[in-house]
């Protein structure tokens, strides 16, 4: 049982198993059939404890927001990210994999409060649906469609692999909203109480977030749409990815626009991405547009600052990163009036904003 559980962990079938020892020489005894039948048994005490912990998980993260005062009409408002995930990885354009997951996370706790698994295959039921004619297929488990963990599971799913992105976030998202607190794991206070994900963080993908707020999909009209967010990981993959498009347009080499160049760009844009959760709460900033002014400003200014367009850094004073006990953190190292301080740039030197020409421009449209 002990290594129908490895095997379940690791992803590993009974073939791929079998046929590594033997090529290793070992004397394999245990047959694949009967230990498949072992990795079965096993795969369902894994996904009952896994639907419990998901049960868990999603009650703390409703009495953490509720606690907090995220709530509308009655209704508490959760944030959560997810993505989709595929044992082949895919191009981008084409995705070939017969089986894939989604997994929904809690934006406070930061665990998987729901999940689905895809599958396109089922030996089964294709070798009956073969026959001539058709024949019903006998009782199995069978794993093809969507199979959800504490969430809905659909066996009649026929998409595609790149469209059981959009389907797991649907399916994911709607069991937040059915989910019902009869059994009080995490508190009393949660009972006959209603959730929904209000705030959605994933890719710059825009299929998933078009499924959830469809018109026939999941959102009651007297709610509000869930609302889309980019995570940082995936804004600063996609600066990288614009930049050394750029560099191949423009034949940028060298030093001009090297890697060391676009990591340095791609450091700073994360560095001040993620400063605006430490501006959160801070006075100054308690609305959604000051926030933008200031992230949108300081966007900019990381171009200012590597090309030296204001040699007093007065912007940087500017969109520098304030503290909770009132002081700054001094972003450029201007400000910190160290003597021997160069910019993480190579040879430590700032870039010539007309070598090459229309390099500043270039850069500053990104």
């Amino acid at each position: 049982m002990l290594h129908a559980v490895g095997l379940q962990n690791a992803g590993l079938c009974p073939a791929k198993v079998e046929k590594y020892l033997t090529t290793l020489g070992v004397n394999y005894q245990l047959h694949r059939t009967n230990l498949g039948n072992l990795q079965k048994h096993a795969g369902k005490e894994v996904e009952s404890m896994a639907v419990a912990s998901c049960t868990k998980a999603l009650q703390e993260e409703t009495l953490l927001a509720k606690e907090k005062g995220d709530v509308l009409e009655g209704v508490v408002q959760l944030g959560a990210c997810g993505d989709a995930a595929w044992p082949n990885r895919g191009s981008g354009r084409s995705y070939a994999s017969f089986c894939g997951m989604f997994v929904l996370m809690g934006a406070l706790m930061k665990k998987v409060i729901s999940a689905n698994i895809f599958d396109k295959m089922c030996a089964t039921r294709e070798l009956a649906e073969r026959q001539v004619p058709p024949r019903a297929p006998p009782v199995h488990d069978c794993w093809r469609g969507a199979r959800g963990i504490n969430c809905q599971s659909d066996m009649d799913w026929r998409g595609s692999s790149k469209a059981m992105e959009a389907e797991g976030a649907v399916l994911c998202v709607k069991s937040v909203g059915e989910h019902t607190f009869t059994e009080p794991v995490a508190s009393d206070t949660l009972l006959d109480t209603q959730a929904r994900v209000a705030l959605f963080t994933a890719d710059e993908d825009s299929n998933m977030i078009a499924a959830i707020n469809d018109v026939n999909g999941i959102v009651p009209a007297k709610l509000l749409p869930v609302g889309k967010q980019f995570d940082p990981n995936h804004l600063q993959k996609l600066l990288y990815k614009d930049l050394d498009a750029l560099r191949a347009a423009r034949k940028w080499g060298g030093a001009t626009l090297s890697k060391a160049v676009i990591e340095y760009f791609n450091k700073q844009y994360r560095y001040v991405i993620k400063s605006v959760a430490v501006i959160e709460d801070l006075p100054g900033f308690d609305t959604k547009e000051k926030k933008a002014e200031w992230l949108s400003g300081a966007i900019m200014n990381i171009v200012d600052h590597a090309f030296n367009i204001d040699p007093t850094h007065a912007s940087c004073r500017r969109y520098r990163v304030p503290l909770p006990d009132g002081s700054f953190h001094p972003w450029c190292g201007v400000e910190s009036a160290k003597p021997d301080w160069k910019i993480h740039l190579p040879h430590g030197k700032f870039l010539q904003r007309d070598s090459p020409p229309g390099y500043y421009e270039g850069v500053k449209v990104m």
